[in-house]
Formats: structure tokens, sequence, C-alpha cells
């Protein structure tokens, strides 16, 4: 048999690095290309680590009652200001300690353009979140805008915050999250954020491992549905003092007209017979001067409604020595009482 040899040579190395060239560009060698991730998610939908990373652009949204399964060592990388939000479904990510799924900027791939705060997000679970299937696990959330839980009551454990612009969490005062082994760092506030308002109905703050945190104002349970405040207050004649008026709801348009009443006008006399809170606000105040001694009782009444309620003043007499009186306001008396 006639044997016809093949020798290698410039033409054959060549031909070699052209098939090396294609193979790599056709993924034959187990490199994935970006998974382009826009608008709505209608339909139950899986992700998974061999073909992420997963990179998000504008606000996508899990609707219709569909569920979002991610996989352990899934990367989900999100553009420019781009958001991921809960509306009605689902979100179910599950990694593990040696697989974490990680949610961060599409910066955040030590290239020339570093990743910052505030690059792309918040996730929300919104009010229509199916709480019961919705867990994060061994995930980390990075270089966004957080998470912000709204009426609804996701789990999460060893689930870590970095770097993120504000809060690593921010919850309204109706959503209930839970969860373990939580860690925060490098974020505008390392804490689960929680508005100045009134609790209405039952909630669960049960997140450990990062702290809940009032930036400002009171958050109270169970308040009354219309309230005075101070509901007791100790004054001394000549002294003015500002009350509070409190109700459930911002005013409606055209403001809402409260009623006062001082029970001894002659004690403590009202600034006004009744005060209007702005629409849309909450909050209105009135004062009340103290000009003689004794009890008196200011009854609060919100017009339109059976909302009733008042606050009560112990007037203490005003000190006797001139320089006392004239601090409180009041004229000597030349050839007083010596």
């Amino acid at each position: 048999m006639k044997r016809t040899s093949v020798q290698s040579g410039p033409s054959s190395v060549r031909a070699l690095f052209v098939l090396v060239v294609l193979a790599l560009s056709s993924g034959t060698t187990g490199v994935h290309a970006q998974t382009p991730i826009t608008g709505a998610i209608a339909t139950d939908t899986v992700w998974s680590a061999a073909q992420g990373p997963y990179v998000l652009q504008g606000a996508v949204t899990i609707v219709s009652g569909a569920s979002l399964s991610i996989r352990a060592g899934t990367l989900v990388q999100f553009g420019s200001d781009a958001t991921l939000t809960v509306v009605d479904g689902a979100l179910s990510a599950l990694g593990t300690s040696a697989a974490p799924i990680v949610f961060t900027s599409v910066h955040d791939d030590g290239g020339t353009t570093p990743a910052e705060a505030g690059d792309w997000g918040p996730i929300t679970f919104s009010s229509g979140t199916q709480g019961v299937r919705t867990r994060l696990s061994h995930a980390a959330v990075r270089y966004g805008k957080g998470v912000v839980v709204h009426s609804t009551s996701p789990r999460f454990d060893d689930v870590s915050f970095e770097n993120n612009e504000g809060a690593a969490m921010a919850i309204d005062l109706a959503a209930s999250p839970s969860g373990l082994r939580l860690s925060a760092a490098g974020n505008g506030i390392n804490g689960i954020v929680v508005p100045a308002g009134v609790i209405e109905g039952d909630v669960e703050w049960s997140m450990k491992g990062i702290p809940y945190v009032v930036p400002q104002g009171i958050v109270d349970v169970g308040r009354e549905p219309f309230k005075v405040w101070p509901r007791h207050a100790g004054m001394t004649v000549g002294e003015t003092l500002t009350f509070e008026i409190r109700i459930p709801n911002p005013a409606p348009s055209g403001g809402q007209l409260v009623n006062l009443t001082s029970y001894m006008n002659t004690i403590a006399a009202l600034s006004s017979p009744s005060i209007t809170i702005p629409s849309g606000e909450r909050i209105g105040e009135f004062q009340v001067v103290a000009v003689g001694h004794g009890w008196s009782r200011i009854d609060a009444v919100m017009s339109g409604t059976q909302h009733a309620l008042h606050a009560e003043v112990m007037v203490a007499p005003a000190p006797s020595s001139a320089a006392s009186n004239k601090a409180a306001g009041a004229t000597p008396v030349e050839g007083g009482s010596k």
C-alpha cells in the first residue's frame, strides 16, 4: 500500500490557528454569552448558572402570578438604573455557601469602569408578592439601591448587602420579612429602614443579623384613630404651650376641620376655636395660654366624624417674686406684698 505523508508547515499551523479561533467564537469551549433580560416575566421561568450571566436592562417585572427561580451559582447583573420588581408572583433565589447567587452591577467585573453604589436597583417586593413562595438564601446584593419590601413577607437567609446606595433594605409598616444570618457592609445605612407612621395591622419584625432603623419620627403601634398630644400637660400662669392634633389619614381636599373647646377658658384659653389641617397632611397645631390657676380640659372634635378626644391641663400659679412675674409676662404691682 502506498502511503502519503503529510508534513507540517506554515500553512498547516495557520489552519490550526483558524480552527482554534472558530472553536472559541462558536462557544464550544463552554464559555456562555450574556443572556439579556427586559420587560415582563409572565410565565414560570428558571435562570441557571450555565446560561448566565443574566443582564437586566430597564424595568424588569414578575407579573401574572409567574415564578422566577434562580439556581445556585447564577450571576445576575443589572445595567444602569435597571430594576427588578415582583408585581404579582414569586422570586426564589436559592444559592449555597459554595455557589451563592449574586445580584450586582454590570460594572462589577473588574473592568475599566468600576462599579459604584446606586448603579442599579432596587429589587422590590410589592404587595402582590407571594410571600410563602418568595425566598432568597445564600445571595449577595451589591452596588445597587438595596431591597424594598411593601406589604408582604418574603424570607431572606444568609443574604449579604454590600456597597448599596441608601439602606440595605427598606420596608413599609405593613411588611413582615423574615430571615437569619443577614449581613451588611458599605451601604448608606447598614440596616433595615422603617418609616415613621402607624402600624395598623399585625406585622412581625424578625430579621436577624442587621438592625431595624427608624431614621426620624415615631412608629406608633395601634395608635388611636384621632389623637391630641400631649394628653396631659402641666403649665404655669402666663405660659403658652403648643398642642398637636393627629389624624389617621391625610386630610382630604380642602383640609380637615377640627373644632376645639376649653372647659375652663378662664384657666386655659385657646388661641383659636378650631384649626384646619391642610390637605394631604396628618398633623395640625393649636396653642393654649395659661391664664389662671386650676384645671381645665381641652376637647377636640373632628368635623364630619364621631371622633372626639380631650387633653387635660393643670395650671400652677405664677412665682410670687416680681422677677418671676416679669419673666412670665405679668406686670408687677407697685407696692406689692413684701
